[in-house]
C-alpha cells in the first residue's frame, strides 16, 4: 500500500501541474 500512497501524492502533484489528460492518452 506504501507504493499506492505514493503513486496517489504524485498523482495529486502532478494533476495541480497539469490535467491528466496527457497521462490518460
Amino acid at each position: 500500500m506504501t507504493k499506492m500512497r505514493s503513486q496517489t501524492e504524485k498523482e495529486e502533484v502532478e494533476c495541480a501541474v497539469a490535467p491528466p489528460s496527457i497521462e490518460d492518452g
